[in-house]
């Protein structure tokens, strides 16, 4: 199960609380993940804000295959 933050094209671990993840027909804990610090979040709206910019100005249909 992937559980890292996915930052600006990077896979990154969380640096923020470490959170249990159950499974929810046993209650058995799965695996403990980490939340994103504030930092990581800041980074994160960053590199989203600068692929929009880049995004919009594709053209349409580019790099999109047809269904």
């Amino acid at each position: 199960m992937q559980h890292k933050l996915l930052i600006n094209g990077e896979l990154v671990a969380g640096e923020g609380d470490a959170q249990p993840v159950y499974n929810p027909a046993t209650g058995e804990i799965l695996l403990t993940i980490t939340e994103a610090s504030a930092t990581q979040v800041d980074a994160a709206v960053n590199a989203a804000d600068r692929a929009f910019v880049q995004w919009g100005k594709r053209r349409r249909n580019s790099g999109r295959s047809a269904c």
